[in-house]
């Protein structure tokens, strides 16, 4: 089946996909090398789900945020790590799949190779934000659209179909 994917989507609870194991988990061993074989890794797509679910507490301390940091901001402090940390696992299993083969292994150049898109979406909020749900409240934690990375992924989605419409 991944020889004839023209995308592979990892979705995971942004909760989840912080955890130092879930990308690796998703991504082991057989799984990597096959989509190494099939020339399918710039075919990975990575989404957290649910960025706009979080106690800023709970946040601020794990982040070591400052108290005053408000809500977007500790939810946008939690995207951005989320998306290193993945990024970072990423790139640590091609490395670690690399040096198993017995290959010399240069980090900055699979890291030049090798982008893994990973958004940190909000369905909830982007559907409040674009008025599909207007009698459930205002978005709790963004005050844009863009913010929610639903427009992003979006756009990412047609960019993709079009580059691989473009090659048949």
């Amino acid at each position: 089946y991944l020889k004839s994917a023209d995308s592979i989507w990892i979705v995971s609870n942004i909760n989840r996909a912080v955890n130092d194991k879930t990308a690796k988990d998703m991504l082991d061993h057989n799984f990597r090398q096959q989509l190494l074989m099939d020339g399918a890794y710039g075919s990975l797509v990575f989404v957290a789900t649910q960025s706009d679910v979080l106690q800023r507490s709970e946040v601020q301390q794990s982040l070591q945020l400052p108290r005053h940091t408000s809500l977007a901001e500790c939810a946008q402090a939690r995207n951005d790590f989320t998306k290193q940390r993945i990024q970072t696992d990423f790139i640590d299993g091609l490395v670690e799949m690399g040096r198993a083969s017995g290959d010399v292994v240069d980090r900055a150049e699979l890291q030049k190779k090798f982008q893994l898109p990973v958004f940190c979406v909000s369905s909830l909020d982007h559907q409040k934000l674009s008025g599909v749900r207007n009698n459930d409240g205002p978005a709790l934690v963004w005050s844009d659209e863009a913010d929610t990375q639903v427009p992003a992924l979006r756009k990412h989605v047609h960019r993709a179909t079009l580059a691989r419409r473009a090659l048949t």
